[in-house]
C-alpha cells in the first residue's frame, strides 16, 4: 500500500472543511475524516492489485466455438512492415 501524503491528506481535509460550511476549531477532526477516508480508498486499489482480475481468471482455456482456430500460422506483412530480421535502411 502506498503511503498517503500530507498534501493529499490536506487537500481532502479541505474539501471537507469547507462542505461542512468552514467550521473553526475542528481542523484535527477533518484532517482525521480525511485520512480515514483515503486510507480507506487506498486499501481496496491493494488488494485489488495483489489478486488476479477476476476477467483474467475466467478466461477460457478452449476456443469458443465461433473462433475458426484452424489457421495458427503468423498474418502475412505487407511491404510496409519491417521485422527484426529486416535491416534498417
Amino acid at each position: 500500500m502506498t503511503p498517503m501524503s500530507d498534501v493529499e491528506i490536506r487537500d481532502r481535509a479541505y474539501a471537507l472543511w469547507e462542505q461542512a460550511g468552514r467550521p473553526e476549531g475542528q481542523d484535527m477532526a477533518f484532517w482525521m475524516m480525511a485520512e480515514r477516508e483515503l486510507s480507506a480508498q487506498a486499501e481496496p486499489q491493494a488488494a485489488q492489485a495483489a489478486t488476479p482480475q477476476a476477467d483474467e481468471a475466467a478466461m477460457p482455456t478452449q476456443p469458443l466455438p465461433d473462433q475458426d482456430m484452424t489457421d495458427m500460422s503468423e498474418p502475412e506483412m505487407s511491404g510496409d512492415e519491417r521485422t527484426d530480421e529486416q535491416p534498417l535502411h
